[in-house]
């Protein structure tokens, strides 16, 4: 595709060579046909036919070239938008798949975390870790869903304009910090609620912007 583009730039700048070139033969022309210099003359008129010739085929190449090319761009932009629109799609509804879930797990861990706080044996680890293995279903299927989405993620980021891209990183990158939140938990009860909570938004707004 670049290379019609390449080609037209070539042509243009022949065609311009040759231009000049014309306008140096039509001057030697009309300095034979006013000095009637015949020799002077006919040099000027199969000058000019030649370079006329050529400016003209050059510059109708590069022209024809140049169409070729934006015919080109265009096709590839509406298929990249196609493709986009495809995947953009298919991320979205993995996105609100994976963020449903690890909200669900992660208020579930913050939950229990709290009930069990003022019991007299209570052990931060062995309740974070009780409640774990009470999702580790929801938790194994966070884990497959982020594999699978990572695929799409690659193919959206392909098609996408910079800025759009760069949306769709942040929101990757939110989601995958939510979804270590519930699979993970670490810190206190008060760092885990305020993580959550700001996460919860971020996905949220991501959601929406998606």
């Amino acid at each position: 595709m670049v290379i019609f583009d390449t080609i037209a730039g070539i042509l243009f700048v022949l065609a311009l060579i040759f231009f000049f070139v014309f306008i140096g033969f039509t001057i030697t022309f009309f300095i034979g046909l006013i000095g009637k210099y015949k020799n002077t003359k006919k040099i000027g008129l199969i000058g000019l036919a030649i370079t006329g010739i050529s400016t003209v085929l050059f510059f109708g190449i590069g022209f024809g070239s140049e169409a070729i090319y934006d015919h080109q761009q265009e096709q590839i932009t509406k298929e990249n938008e196609k493709e986009f629109s495809h995947y953009s799609k298919e991320f979205k509804d993995s996105y609100i798949q994976i963020a449903k879930n690890s909200e669900s797990v992660a208020n579930y861990i913050g939950d229990q975390w709290k009930d069990k706080m003022d019991d007299d044996d209570f052990d931060v680890d062995k309740v974070v870790e009780s409640a774990l293995e009470d999702k580790v279903t929801e938790t194994a299927d966070i884990k497959d869903e982020l594999d699978s989405i990572e695929n799409t993620y690659s193919k959206v980021i392909m098609y996408a304009d910079k800025s759009t891209a760069k949306k769709y990183k942040s929101a990757y990158s939110d989601l995958k910090d939510f979804a270590d939140l519930a699979a993970n938990p670490r810190g206190s009860y008060s760092s885990y609620v305020d993580k959550f909570n700001d996460l919860d938004d971020k996905v949220a707004t991501d959601i929406k912007e998606l």
